[in-house]
């Protein structure tokens, strides 16, 4: 864990390859449920993805003298014409919390692109709200299967 400095040296920016060893760790601690190799795997399928034009291939994130600090995943995806971004993984140092907006304020600055979080926790909820978010369904959905005969 990082110890605050009066004039700490942070930087938002897109995550490259090479951030991704120390963003497993970061996220790992983050997410208490999860481990290295979990990220490390997620980060491998992530890389196998098409890559949009003028999305980043893994998200932002924002670090402090070259440590991550403040991670948020982005998995974008094409629909016909259409950019759909989805915001996974967000998570942020506690010492960090004040910076945290500069962060998604950059990663949804393309009006273009729709955005989405479709695995919020609980605990987000308000805070996504507030950031302009609205909400589509409380996490419930129907899904019926239609069987067709075959001919």
């Amino acid at each position: 864990m990082l110890s605050p400095k009066p004039a700490q040296k942070t930087r938002c920016r897109q995550i490259a390859g090479e951030d991704l060893d120390a963003l497993a760790g970061l996220l790992a601690g983050g997410f208490e449920r999860t481990t290295r190799s979990y990220w490390t795997a997620g980060f491998r399928r992530m890389e196998a993805l098409p890559a949009i034009e003028g999305m980043p291939r893994f998200g932002y994130m924002l670090d402090c003298y070259g440590t991550p600090v403040v991670a948020l995943l982005m998995i974008s995806s094409m629909r016909g014409t259409r950019v759909f971004c989805n915001l996974s993984s967000w998570y942020v140092d506690p010492l960090f919390r004040s910076h945290s907006n500069l962060l998604v304020s950059m990663a949804t600055k393309l009006a273009a692109v729709s955005y989405l979080n479709i695995s919020p926790a609980p605990a987000t909820w308000r805070l996504i709200e507030a950031l302009g978010f609205t909400r589509y369904n409380d996490g419930r959905s129907a899904v019926i299967a239609a069987l067709v005969p075959r001919s």
